[in-house]
């Protein structure tokens, strides 16, 4: 049991003075058990909060009227149409930060056994 501990030891205090050694390594340790604590215990949020939400639903379905029924605050804002050709500028100037994309056929695709909806639209190549 002595030679146990006084092994434990000696490798303990080897691996410490590696620790201390590496500048990074110290300065993440610290980092993690003192500003990042404070961060969030102040308030800095990690999750979404608010996020402004576009659909295009190119299927207008049940299921994808429920997916829009599932977007809820504060997590985020009520989604709002978009067209496909609004996309690309809407997205470029920060207008919205997530764009759902609902193909034709969605429902019908999903619920078909062996049978995954597609990716993308037709129109849109992958």
């Amino acid at each position: 049991m002595t030679r146990w501990i006084l092994n434990v030891a000696l490798l303990s205090g080897k691996e410490l003075r590696s620790v201390m050694k590496d500048v990074t390594l110290m300065a993440l340790i610290l980092f993690a058990f003192t500003v990042a604590i404070q961060l969030v215990a102040n308030g800095v949020r990690a999750e979404v909060m608010n996020a402004s939400v576009a659909i295009m639903d190119e299927d207008h379905s049940e299921l994808s009227r429920r997916l829009r029924d599932a977007i809820q605050q504060p997590y985020f804002k009520p989604p709002e149409d978009i067209e496909r050709s609004a996309i690309g500028p809407a997205m470029n100037s920060g207008k919205y930060i997530f764009v759902i994309e609902i193909p034709p056929r969605f429902e019908a695709d999903t619920l078909a056994a062996g049978r995954l909806p597609s990716r993308f639209s037709s129109t849109r190549p992958p």
